[in-house]
């Protein structure tokens, strides 16, 4: 090898070594770039299509905000309200009129607040500006969330006070109200957290449905009004769970940890990963990522195939999940998997789609349950199968069981009747439900919230010795009755021992 050889190979690896050091000081110093608004761009993707203010319910439920009276101390603390937060059954036990008396003056004081309710309602979509004040998507505030679910659960508690003073109608519409408001906020293209606020709405509100049934005597006329309002709204809704609208949040995202000043420098800002190490499970080394972790463009390919794959998932049933999916679940829950990315980047179909179908089969169970009842109050008798309630016009279809390719379970013992979901475990149980001490419709506490902790939260504390706390899971899901014997059953299929 001449000696300009060897020259222009020293030169040649003395460019690399520069380039190279010239890539990790821009890693290290450097922070990521902000180029699109992605909250202006979620606004823009959440608004319904020709949308006009007109229409729109938003001002309703600003003003029903603005009206709403908290309840007075005396109230708030009483033992009714205590009950009933806890969703203690039976709710009609043990009342003390004074409570009730001042649960119905604090009542009648939102009747106000209830008005703009009614006229939300009417509109067909409720859609809200989202604002972020530091511009990031993770720090949007849905502000409306605190205030529509006092106002649902303020519908819920005349609902069951109107049962109480044997006023059915009344605490019918209270509960078709109540699930209006949360058909609002399932609407496919936004965000899981509303979604999830509007399924919880709607169990709440049929949940309360059936505590009312099993206490209340209506008339086939108000069976049949009540049975027909559902039915309509049932019958004008053609929502399935959508996750489009969360890759705007994970592309905010991506573009606040990765940079991509110069080409081929598109990975994980050091600067970004040294904050937020703290959110990874013992991890002090978050840092590395920004030199091994993968680049900016596999994330973005691992985030467009993760939200492939849940929308091939979007209308199968959890049977068909469990059943004939199993291998693109699985693929979706090794994607996600336990490292930072896959924490940061997951989207978990199961919880949603899960919720879904429970809150979709609880209220065709709502429905069935009250053409039965009104089969019964017309013949003095139940009917012998669901068929029968079909082929004599008192519901359209058989509700079919998301956990099975069958129809709901439905039997006539003595005098009554069960109607049940086969349950999580896929396996009929013969109606043997399970029964909580505490109720777990929905954990949507635990949901995301877009928000991003300075500090890793804190262990949750041991139960005292002896009073520790085992779930167990997959029994059947009983629908009705809601009580027998005092034990309570649990609308989901989780059991506490």
């Amino acid at each position: 090898m001449s000696i300009r050889q060897v020259r222009r190979l020293k030169l040649f690896i003395l460019v690399l070594i520069g380039v190279l050091f010239a890539k990790i000081f821009i890693t290290l110093v450097s922070l990521p770039k902000i180029t699109v608004d992605y909250v202006a761009a979620y606004n823009e993707y959440t608004k319904p299509v020709a949308f006009t203010a007109a229409d729109n319910a938003a001002d309703y439920y600003y003003q029903a905000r603005r009206l709403y009276k908290e309840p007075p101390e005396e109230l708030d603390s009483s033992a009714l309200l205590l009950k009933w937060r806890e969703d203690r059954t039976p709710f009609f036990e043990g009342i003390n009129p004074d409570d009730l008396q001042l649960l119905e003056k604090w009542l009648q004081s939102n009747k106000p607040a209830f008005d703009q309710i009614k006229l939300a309602i009417q509109k067909p979509y409720s859609w809200f500006e989202r604002k972020s004040e530091t511009g990031n998507t993770l720090h949007i505030i849905f502000e409306e969330f605190a205030s529509i679910r006092d106002l649902s659960h303020a519908l819920i508690y005349s609902a069951k006070v109107n049962a109480i003073n044997n006023n059915f109608t009344g605490a019918a519409n209270n509960i078709t109200d109540c699930y209006q408001i949360g058909q609002h906020k399932c609407r496919e293209n936004l965000s899981l957290m509303d979604q999830a606020h509007g399924l919880r709405i709607k169990n709440e509100a049929t949940k309360a449905a059936l505590a009312i049934l099993a206490y209340s005597k209506p008339a086939a006329e108000e069976l049949k009004s009540f049975q027909d309002s559902l039915q309509t709204i049932v019958d004008e809704d053609s929502y399935l769970p959508g996750f489009t609208a969360e890759k705007i949040f994970k592309y905010d995202l991506v573009q606040r940890l990765y940079l991509d000043w110069i080409r081929g420098i598109n990975r994980p800002a050091f600067r970004i990963m040294r904050q937020i190490k703290c959110m990874c499970d013992d991890n002090n080394f978050m840092w590395v990522n920004a030199f091994v972790g993968p680049s900016r463009t596999e994330i973005i390919s691992q985030i467009e195939h993760l939200f492939e794959l849940h929308e091939l998932l979007r209308d199968k049933t959890p049977w068909q999940i469990h059943h004939q999916y199993s291998n693109l679940t699985s693929e979706i829950e090794a994607m996600n998997g336990d490292d930072f990315f896959g924490e940061f980047f997951a989207t978990s179909y199961y919880r949603y789609f899960s919720e879904y179908y429970e809150s979709k089969v609880q209220t065709d169970a709502l429905i069935t349950i009250l053409a039965a009842l009104r089969f019964k109050a017309d013949n003095n008798k139940l009917p012998g199968t669901l068929d029968e309630l079909v082929s004599k016009g008192y519901m359209k279809t058989v509700p079919q069981d998301p956990y099975s390719r069958e129809d709901l379970v439905y039997q006539v013992i003595d005098n009554d009747f069960r109607l049940y979901s086969v349950g999580k475990d896929f396996e009929d149980n013969n109606g043997e439900a399970t029964t909580v001490e505490r109720d777990e419709m929905f954990g949507f506490e635990s949901m995301d919230t877009y928000e991003m902790p300075a500090m890793p939260p804190a262990p949750l504390p041991d139960p005292p010795a002896g009073k520790k706390t085992i779930w167990k899971v997959y029994k059947d899901i009983m629908y009705w009755p809601v009580e027998r014997n005092g034990t309570r059953y649990s609308l989901r299929g989780f059991r506490s021992n």
